[in-house]
């Protein structure tokens, strides 16, 4: 099992607390269990690191649910991987590499998941409007429909030109390669990529980082969209306490406190829709918060 996989079955934990199917408290056994049986097996990394969850990253902990450690891939890390995906396809041939990397360009542009983004209709929707849709079938955590808009679709666009040029290898119009397969032989393939280039680049966050980072830059175009000043979100500005972020807003802004947290809270709904998140507990784990 690679830490990616790993980081996929705990998104996939952290989404059933989020349909309040378990607890937090028993997500956070589930991964302290399975970090145990790692730990005990030794069971490593491709680079020689131990496999492990940090239960805050994805809100599983007991006790204070979030964290305000970064979570998000930089978009420097991203153009890195997408270059190590070019020059594997120089090397190899194998036209999967150049699907990776336009999956993790329309996550950039979307936040959509790894098997939102694999199961995204290309051909058959048009993406230049900026209105993104995600139906039954087509990857979406426990089939929930969403819609939604985004500023930039030039990836889509670019990953539905290569689908269409490569027609023989994705035949379903997605970019899952059906000549190699179906969805597990893709995701597997996805995933030993994603994983051998994070080991060789040193980076630490996984796929699902890019939908943080996604997360964090949607919050602070949509406040720059409503007031014409861009705030970042907890996780990057890191004010010690609730009432000094309210305060820095507010001067920042020349709004009322009262003003500045409900354009907070209707914000961060607004990105938790973008997520396709049911609450806005799992989505301030994305942003961060405070207790």
């Amino acid at each position: 099992m690679s830490q990616d996989q790993y980081s996929s079955w705990a998104c996939d934990i952290a989404d059933r607390t989020d349909r309040g199917e378990i607890t937090p408290g028993h997500g956070g056994d589930l991964v302290s269990a399975v970090n145990s049986v790692l730990r005990a097996f030794g069971a490593q990394t491709l680079s020689g690191g131990g496999l492990r969850i940090d239960q805050k990253e994805y809100g599983l902990s007991r006790g204070h649910r979030y964290t305000n450690e970064q979570t998000a891939m930089s978009r420097d890390d991203q153009c890195r991987l997408k270059a190590w995906m070019r020059d594997r396809y120089d090397e190899t041939g194998d036209v999967r590499y150049i699907g990776v990397k336009h999956m993790i360009e329309i996550a950039h542009e979307t936040g959509m998941r790894e098997r939102e983004v694999s199961r995204m209709p290309l051909i058959e929707r048009d993406y230049s409007s900026g209105w993104i849709k995600i139906e039954t079938g087509e990857g979406a955590k426990n089939d929930r429909e969403r819609e939604y808009h985004v500023g930039c679709t030039e990836g889509v666009q670019a990953a539905a030109a290569f689908v269409k040029e490569h027609a023989h290898y994705y035949e379903r119009g997605t970019l899952i390669s059906t000549q190699h397969g179906g969805w597990r032989e893709h995701n597997n393939f996805v995933q030993a990529a994603m994983g051998a280039a994070r080991a060789e680049l040193g980076i630490r966050e996984t796929f699902h980082g890019i939908r943080h980072e996604f997360a964090q830059r949607t919050y602070a175009d949509m406040w720059a969209a409503r007031t014409g000043v861009r705030i970042e979100c907890v996780k990057i500005e890191q004010q010690d306490t609730r009432a000094e972020r309210w305060e820095s807003i507010a001067e920042r802004t020349a709004l009322s406190i009262d003003e500045v947290r409900e354009i907070e809270r209707e914000i961060r709904e607004d990105v938790s829709e973008c997520l396709g998140h049911g609450r806005l507990e799992v989505t301030n784990v994305y942003l961060g918060s405070y207790r």
